[in-house]
């Protein structure tokens, strides 16, 4: 198991979900949210329990996630993988003090504009992870929520025994920075995917770890499982999107 998240990085150009959400139009909250049944076998580590590329390892989850629910199950390859990490990470294969990890901006810009096993993000968008309705609409509207966490000894001693992620009264050191995604939620907290498998987690975790979310927006997902209600404003959003990138 290896970590990789580097702290955020900002850009002033980034998007930003609340801007496209009119609370008063969007549709109910649902109590549960369930897009992880679609991936039916193993998730795969993509490396992460080799090497520091959470960030790739976790949009490779996302692919999985959204095109299972859609036109069909995309496993990006580890080969795919390594190829991002190589070019966001500078890393280079065979020499560990490369391995330095990489940011979820990073990781993001290149799927917008490189794509992962074919599949590209045609957007992303900044969620404020202190609004927990924002974040579970996200996964509720856009299929995955790409969070960015703190790991404490705890976390990975719970992952080893096959427990939920908690806030306890004595988590031990902070071990670094980690991507991962949010796939599932209900009122007490989410699935997200890491190093292969799904985790559990409480939002009291939750608010005690995250320090970055992204919405990834794929159009061709909105537009086929009819998820653009009137409270999303996805032509704004084309229109941000285009300006940002001329």
């Amino acid at each position: 198991m290896k970590l990789g998240k580097l702290p955020p990085k900002f850009d002033p150009r980034s998007l930003k979900l609340a801007n496209y959400l009119d609370p008063a139009a969007l549709p109910p909250l649902l109590p549960l949210v369930n897009w992880s049944d679609g991936v039916a076998g193993d998730w795969g580590t993509m490396g992460n329990d080799r090497i520091g590329d959470c960030t790739c390892a976790g949009l490779g989850h996302i692919v999985m996630t959204i095109t299972s629910n859609a036109d069909g199950l995309v496993i990006p390859s580890d080969a795919e993988i390594l190829q991002m990490y190589e070019a966001i990470g500078h890393y280079v294969p065979g020499d560990p003090n490369s391995d330095q990890g990489a940011t979820e901006l990073d990781a993001l810009s290149f799927m917008r504009q490189t794509g992962l096993a074919g599949v590209k993000l045609d957007a992303f968008a900044e969620v404020d992870q202190s609004k927990l309705d924002e974040v579970k609409m996200t996964v509720q509207l856009f299929g995955a929520a790409y969070i960015g966490v703190s790991i404490m000894q705890a976390d990975i001693d719970n992952f080893q025994g096959g427990k939920p992620w908690t806030v306890g009264a004595n988590d031990g050191a902070m071990l670094g920075g980690h991507a991962i995604p949010i796939v599932d939620f209900d009122e007490g907290g989410g699935n997200c995917v890491t190093w292969g498998s799904l985790q559990s987690f409480t939002w009291d975790w939750f608010a005690a770890r995250c320090d970055e979310v992204h919405a990834p927006l794929f159009f061709k997902w909105i537009s086929d499982l009819g998820l653009s209600p009137s409270g999303f404003d996805l032509a704004r959003l084309e229109s941000d999107v285009q300006s940002v990138s001329d």
